[in-house]
C-alpha cells in the first residue's frame, strides 16, 4: 500500500485497479493517488486525509467506508447501472472502456470532487476553529457591521449571535471612538493586519481591556475586516502588580538610599535598578557596563570590588563590603555593595546584589570614634556561656593592648586588673550576673606598664530561667579625674593641718588689717571731700583711698577663701545656675570696663558649687580684662555642658601666657610682669574649683591670647 500524500488532493483507488487505472488517467492529474484493496479502502479513510475515492466495480465499498460527504466514484463495466450507483450515494459514475478523450474528462471530474472536499473539509475545520477559539472572532464590514461571530464572542459580551449580527463594532468597543475607528479602518493594507488595545463593554455595562488584532480581507467582492480580540484583563492586572512593585520597590529604595543590580555572567550585560542611578547621581536611562561600574568605585576601593565581583562570579562566593565611590557630581561617597551569585546546573549564570548609601552612618560612626577618643570611653561586649569578649578599638588603645594579642576572656580581662582591685572587680562581676547593677572604678596596669584608672557600666541580659547570657558594657578612662580628687585630698589634708593657723590669719586679717583698712578708707573720703579739686596732695590723698580699697578686696576674698576652705561658715555645694551667673557678672565688667565681651551660654546650666561662683566667674573675666594689651580688647565667654561635665571657658585677645607659666599662674604670688595686683585672684578660682571637685586650666586661644577652662560637676 502507498499511504503517502504530498500537496495535491489524494484520491484511493480500491477495488478493481486495473480496470480504474486503464480508464482513468488520474496520475497525470495534480493529485496525489492511493492505493488499496476494498478491504483495506476503511482503515486508509480512517487513518489519512482522503479527499475522494475511486473503485473498480466494488459498490458495497460506499457503506463500509462510513463517511457519506466523502465524495465516491464508481467504474464500471455495466454490471451495475447509473440509477443503482445513484441510490448508494455516489458522487459519480464511470463507465468503462471509455472511448479516447472521455477518459481524461473523467479523471478531471474525479479531480474537481476531490479538490471541492478538501476545500470544503479545510473551511469546515476553520469555522471549527473559530467558533471555538479562546479569543474573540468578529467579521464586519468597512462601516463596522458585524457579519459574523464567534461563539466565544457571544460569551464574553453576553450576546447573542443573532444580536450581534447587524450590530456596529461601536456599541461594544469604548476605548476607542467611532471616528476613530473608522480612520483606522481606512488606513488598513490587505497582508498588513494591526495590533491595538481597546475596551469592551457587555450587554451588562461592564467593561474590561482587549488587545485586538484587525486584518483586512475579501469575500466575494465585499471588502471585510477581521478581529480577533483577546481578553487582556489578567495581563493588565500582571502589568499592574508589576508596575506597583517597581513603583514601591524605587519609593523603597529612595527611603532607604538603596538600590539593586543584575549582571549576566554569560553576557556581561549590567542593568541597574532606578535607586542605583540615584545614588551614583547619573540619568534614569543610564546603563553602564561592568567596567565603567567597577570604574565608578573610588581609586583605592576598585582592586576591591572587582576582586569581590570576580570571586562571586568564578566561585559563587557571596559578597559584603564597605567602599566609596565617586559620583557624577565627583562627589565621595560611602556604600555597602553586596553581591550574591545564581547557580543553575552548577553554572553561576548572573549576579544580583545591592547597593545602599552609608554615608550618614560612616560619618555618625567616625564622629562617635572621634567622641569616644576625646571622652576616653570604649565599648565592650560579651558573650557569657563562651566567654569570648569583644573589645571596640578604643578599648584596645585605653588599655594599651595590641590587637592582635589574641582573643579577649575573663581570665585574660583580669590580667589587666590592678592586683590590688582584682578581686573587688571579680566579686562585683559575680554580682551582676545574679541581677545586680555594674557600675565601677578600678585601676588596671596598661600593656606599657602605667596604672590608670577606669570606669565600667554594663547591662546584662539573662534567659528566661535567669541565667546570663550576654552583656554590653562601657569604659572610660577617668584617671584625670581620680588625680584631681587624690590632689583635692591632699590639699584638704594639709589645710586640716594648717586649720588653726588660718583660723588665726583670717582674724588677724579681719580684726587687724581689714578694720585699719576701712578706717584708712573712710579718713581719705573724708579727706577727698573737704579738699578742693586744686589742692596739691589730693592726688596723694586719691591715691592712699584707692590703695586702701585695693587692700580690702584682697582681704575680703582671702577672708572668704580661708572661711570657704576650712568651713568657718559651714558652706554647703548646692546646684547653682551658672548660665544665670555669667550673664550678670559679664554685664557688671562690660559697664565697668572698656572691653567688647560676646557669649555663648544655654539657659538653665547648673553645676554643683557655692554662693562664691559670682566671685570665682568675676575674677576670670577681670584677669582676661586687665592682662590684654590690644587697642581694642575682646572677650569671648562659653558654657558647654555633657551628660556629668559643663565646662566654661573664658578666651581673650591678649599677649597670651607662655607654656611655661600654665601651671604657675595658679600658685599664690604669681602675677603678672604688667600686674598691680599680690597674685591672688588665679590661687583664689583654682581653690574654690578645687573646693567645687572640678579643675581649672590655661591654654593658647586661636588665633592669639588665652583661654582659660573650667570644669565643673553637673548638678543631679
Amino acid at each position: 500500500m502507498d499511504f503517502e500524500s504530498g500537496g495535491y488532493p489524494t484520491v484511493l483507488v480500491t477495488g478493481d485497479t486495473e480496470a480504474v487505472d486503464g480508464n482513468l488517467p488520474l496520475r497525470d492529474e495534480n493529485v496525489d493517488v492511493l492505493t488499496a484493496t476494498s478491504d483495506e479502502a476503511p482503515s486508509v479513510v480512517e487513518e489519512t486525509m482522503v479527499d475522494c475515492v475511486v473503485s473498480g466495480s466494488d459498490l458495497s465499498l460506499v457503506e463500509r467506508l462510513g463517511a457519506p460527504e466523502l465524495p465516491f466514484v464508481l467504474v464500471s463495466d455495466g454490471s451495475t447501472t447509473p440509477s443503482e450507483a445513484a441510490d448508494s450515494g455516489v458522487a459519480d459514475y464511470v463507465e468503462t472502456p471509455t472511448r479516447e478523450g472521455e477518459d481524461r474528462i473523467a479523471a478531471r471530474r474525479v479531480v474537481g470532487h476531490a479538490q471541492r472536499y478538501r476545500s470544503e473539509r479545510a473551511e469546515t475545520r476553520c469555522r471549527s476553529i473559530i467558533r471555538h477559539m479562546p479569543d474573540h472572532v468578529i467579521l464586519h464590514d468597512k462601516d463596522g457591521e458585524v457579519v459574523g461571530a464567534n461563539r466565544r464572542t457571544s460569551e464574553q459580551l453576553g450576546y447573542t449571535v443573532d444580536e450581534l449580527l447587524g450590530a456596529n463594532v461601536s456599541e461594544f468597543e469604548v476605548g476607542i471612538d467611532r471616528d476613530e475607528l473608522k480612520e483606522l479602518r481606512g488606513e488598513y493594507e490587505y497582508g498588513e493586519p494591526i495590533i491595538v488595545e481597546g475596551r469592551h463593554r457587555r450587554k451588562d455595562g461592564t467593561e474590561f481591556p482587549v488587545e485586538v488584532n484587525v486584518g483586512k480581507t475579501e469575500i466575494g467582492d465585499t471588502e471585510l475586516f477581521l478581529a480577533i480580540a483577546r481578553d487582556i484583563t489578567e495581563r493588565k492586572e500582571r502589568e499592574r502588580r508589576i508596575r506597583r512593585s517597581r513603583e514601591l520597590l524605587s519609593h523603597t529604595e529612595r527611603l532607604a538610599d538603596a538600590g539593586g543590580w543584575e549582571l549576566d555572567a554569560r553576557t556581561d550585560e549590567l542593568r541597574w535598578t532606578d535607586g542605583t542611578r540615584e545614588i551614583y547621581g547619573v540619568s534614569p536611562d543610564y546603563e553602564p557596563t561592568l567596567d565603567e561600574a567597577i570604574g565608578l568605585f573610588h581609586t583605592e576601593d576598585r582592586d576591591v570590588i572587582a576582586q569581590a565581583v570576580e570571586n562571586c562570579r568564578e566561585n559563587a562566593e557571596p559578597y559584603d563590603v564597605e567602599l566609596r565611590i565617586i559620583t557624577a557630581d565627583d562627589e565621595v561617597r560611602w556604600v555597602r555593595a553586596t553581591g550574591e551569585a545564581v547557580v543553575e546546573d552548577g553554572e553561576v549564570v548572573k549576579l544580583r546584589g545591592a547597593i545602599r548609601d552609608i554615608t550618614d552612618r560612616w560619618e555618625r560612626q567616625k564622629q562617635l570614634e572621634k567622641a569616644q577618643e576625646i571622652a576616653k570611653i570604649g565599648l565592650w561586649t560579651k558573650d557569657i556561656p563562651s566567654d569570648v569578649i569583644d573589645w571596640s578599638d578604643e578599648v584596645y588603645d585605653l588599655w594599651g593592648v595590641d590587637r592582635d594579642a589574641g582573643p579577649i576572656d575573663h581570665t585574660t580581662f583580669l590580667e589587666h586588673v590592678h592586683p590590688d582591685d582584682e578581686g573587688f572587680v571579680e566579686e562585683e562581676w559575680e554580682a551582676a550576673k545574679d541581677g545586680e547593677p555594674y557600675d565601677i572604678e578600678h585601676r588596671i596596669v596598661t600593656g606599657d606598664g602605667e596604672v590608670r584608672w577606669m570606669r565600667e557600666k554594663a547591662e546584662l541580659t539573662f534567659d528566661e530561667d535567669g541565667e546570663p547570657v550576654s552583656a554590653t558594657g562601657i569604659v572610660q578612662d577617668i584617671t584625670e579625674r581620680k588625680e584631681r580628687e587624690e590632689r583635692l585630698r591632699k590639699r584638704k589634708e594639709v589645710l586640716e593641718e594648717r586649720e588653726d593657723q588660718l583660723r588665726f590669719f583670717n582674724d588677724v586679717l579681719a580684726e587687724k588689717v581689714l578694720l585699719s583698712m576701712t578706717l584708712v578708707r573712710g579718713n581719705s573720703e573724708a579727706v577727698l571731700e573737704r579738699l578742693p579739686d586744686d589742692a596739691e596732695v589730693r592726688s596723694e590723698v586719691e591715691r592712699i583711698n584707692s590703695r586702701s580699697n585695693r587692700i580690702t578686696d584682697i582681704v575680703n576674698r582671702v577672708n572668704s577663701t580661708i572661711a570657704a576652705v576650712v568651713g568657718d561658715e559651714d558652706a554647703e555645694l548646692s546646684a547653682q545656675n551658672l548660665s544665670d551667673t555669667v550673664n550678670n557678672r559679664v554685664r557688671y565688667v562690660d559697664v565697668t570696663r572698656d572691653v567688647e565681651i560676646t557669649t555663648e551660654v544655654p539657659e538653665g546650666v547648673e553645676v554643683t558649687a557655692d554662693e562664691f561662683l559670682d566671685e570665682v566667674v568675676e575674677t576670670l573675666l577681670t584677669n582676661a580684662v586687665q592682662h590684654n594689651d590690644k587697642d581694642e580688647p575682646r572677650v569671648e565667654v562659653t558654657v558647654e555642658e555633657d551628660d556629668e561635665t559643663v565646662t566654661l571657658r573664658v578666651a581673650d585677645n591678649g599677649p597670651g601666657v607662655p607654656d611655661g607659666m600654665k601651671e604657675a599662674v595658679f600658685e599664690p604670688g604669681v602675677k603678672g610682669d604688667d600686674s598691680d595686683g599680690v597674685g591672688f585672684g588665679l590661687y583664689f578660682v583654682d581653690a574654690m574649683v578645687d573646693e567645687y571637685g572640678g579643675d581649672v586650666r590655661v591654654e593658647d586661644s586661636q588665633p592669639e591670647g588665652a583661654v582659660f577652662v573650667v570644669e565643673l560637676p553637673r548638678a543631679t
